[in-house]
């Protein structure tokens, strides 16, 4: 990938005089999406989805009528706007996730207090105001590390942990009246800790999740799934010999899936199944501090990751020729960026949302046109 482009050196002759110029395009570099610092307080768990149509838009929680609440923004071209109103649940929301549908419909998913503890909800927008999808609160109890995901068929589909149920893994999808459960309700067999979904281009739903055997719940093991319409299928075998945290699953535009993954000594790993085995790629040469995002583009993975090596600074790495390599050569952000998250748009531009520490630790959102790039 070249982020920056050197002009041979050319000859400029007139009748007045002759000149020799180098000319140099200096790469591109991470530049502000809007104003800096939008939210109107302070933020957290920081989402961001690229529409179909091209649009920006930011999930986050934030202080509203007494409870840490959802909001939902996008990007106008000149400026962001709230989409519906500001706290758009009741009671108090946790583990946050945006989607944007092949509609142009963006979705959350999020564990709700407002119809018990921490229950599963998903809400969409319809064009006036959010309304939830099914039942609000729909698990049987509580849910953790909630996962949405929608197939290109417009299906919404979510995992998490089912603290009912041993805190086993379940996944569930929306058949238009209810939300069913996908195959075998306890997928893991065990209490699982972290979780992923995604789904991919022939609308297969895949998870990927560590989790701890009932008889000593430190000896974690990772997985990855995926639904043949009847059963969950292992794909390969388990491939952690570390215990992993903040588990992200993405599928390449070729048909494999990717597993990133951080361990307790704050190190990050990424691996891939090559259709025969797990494959590890070359170290991460940054030591990062949790959670990270990752994305596919162009079957190339990139990483976006609080860099505990420069006082947690965000950045962006991409594995390019068995080496990983900086996306714009330098940090995205100035200060802190917490609760970084990452997606590409279709025409390759690089967008990162983060809580800002430098300004308050509102919504900041970057962009890198890497449309050039590989």
């Amino acid at each position: 990938m070249t982020n920056t482009k050197l002009y041979k050196p050319y000859l400029i002759m007139s009748l007045l005089f002759i000149s020799r110029n180098l000319w140099a395009i200096k790469q591109p570099s991470w530049e502000a999406v809007g104003n800096k610092a939008f939210s109107s307080g302070y933020s957290s768990q920081t989402k961001i989805a690229i529409s179909p149509d091209g649009t920006p838009y930011v999930a986050f929680l934030s202080y509203v009528n007494g409870n840490d609440r959802v909001s939902v923004m996008k990007y106008s071209g000149s400026k962001w706007e709230d989409v519906g109103y500001p706290g758009i649940n009741n009671g108090t929301a946790r583990d946050l996730n945006l989607v944007i549908s092949g509609d142009n419909t963006p979705y959350i998913a999020f564990e709700d207090t407002s119809v018990g503890y921490y229950r599963a909800s998903v809400m969409k927008f319809n064009g006036v105001f959010w309304e939830y999808v099914g039942s609000p609160g729909f698990s049987n109890g509580e849910a953790s590390k909630i996962h949405l995901a929608i197939s290109s068929q417009g299906v919404p589909y979510v995992s998490y942990s089912d603290y009912n149920n041993k805190s086993s893994l379940i996944v569930k999808k929306f058949n238009l009246i209810n939300w069913v459960t996908v195959g075998n309700p306890d997928i893991s067999g065990g209490h699982v800790d972290f979780n992923n979904l995604s789904i991919d281009s022939n609308n297969i739903p895949y998870v990927a999740y560590s989790y701890s055997l009932a008889t000593n719940y430190e000896d974690n093991k990772t997985h990855v799934k995926y639904f043949d319409g009847c059963n969950w299928e292992s794909i390969g075998r388990n491939f952690t010999y570390r215990k992993a945290y903040n588990i992200e699953l993405q599928i390449s535009q070729n048909g494999s899936p990717y597993v990133a993954y951080t361990s307790s000594n704050r190190s990050q790993f990424i691996t891939y199944f090559n259709g025969k085995d797990w494959i590890e790629l070359n170290d991460i040469p940054f030591d990062t501090i949790q959670p990270i995002s990752l994305a596919i583009k162009n079957n190339i993975p990139y990483i976006a990751f609080q860099n505990f090596n420069d006082n947690g600074k965000g950045m962006v790495i991409y594995y390019d020729y068995n080496q990983w390599v900086i996306l714009g050569g330098e940090a995205v952000s100035i200060a802190a960026a917490d609760y970084i998250n990452m997606a590409f748009s279709s025409n390759r531009i690089a967008y990162v949302v983060y809580k800002d520490y430098y300004n308050k630790n509102k919504v900041t959102v970057m962009a890198y046109d890497n449309s050039e790039g590989r």
